[in-house]
């Protein structure tokens, strides 16, 4: 990419990205982003970028082109934005951000009855125990992977006729109790 801007002191902002412990990955992504947005500055507005000509309609007018024209995903345009004001902010700049944009993601899905079944056959004809007792456990209770991770044997209670789990670390560090069926129970 051509130079179109001081690379100096895009260079002193990545250099402080990397004080901060951030990761080669995000100072590499950050400057794509920065430099893209340089492009599209120049393209734009006639002039090349610095951090002083940058207005919030720039801001607004980039969040947009990104969205419509470069039909990019909400985490990217987002990542973007975030790129623009660490640089930005580094420079000693206080331009008002437009808002992120909304991220709609669908609920997660769990298996169908289909799909269970079919799960629980492979881990039958596998016959290992320990397996068909966690997925049997974890298809009754609907506990996340980090909830049965985190689990201890003293949070399991098993009766003949009754049991249950303590979660002691569910989602948003809250505890509940989840009770056992019969066919969970007899797995564990």
């Amino acid at each position: 990419m051509q130079n179109l801007f001081d690379e100096e002191r895009l260079d002193s902002w990545l250099n402080h990205l990397r004080l901060k412990n951030k990761s080669e990955n995000t100072v590499r992504a950050y400057r794509q982003r920065v430099l893209g947005f340089a492009a599209w500055f120049e393209e734009t507005n006639g002039e090349t970028l610095s951090p002083e000509r940058v207005t919030p309609t720039d801001l607004r007018e980039y969040k947009a082109y990104l969205l419509t024209a470069k039909k990019r995903m909400p985490d990217t345009v987002n990542l973007s934005l975030i790129a623009i004001a660490s640089w930005l902010k580094f420079h000693g700049q206080d331009v008002a951000m437009p808002h992120a944009v909304e991220q709609v993601r669908p609920a997660p899905q769990g298996l169908d009855r289909l799909e269970q079944r079919a799960l629980m056959r492979t881990l039958e004809r596998d016959g290992e125990e320990r397996n068909i007792a966690i997925v049997t456990f974890m298809l009754d209770t609907g506990l996340r992977i980090s909830e049965v991770a985190a689990l201890d044997v003293d949070d399991l209670t098993l009766n003949e006729r009754s049991g249950s789990v303590k979660v002691r670390k569910g989602k948003g560090g809250k505890f509940r109790t989840v009770s056992l069926n019969s066919d969970t129970r007899k797995a564990l």
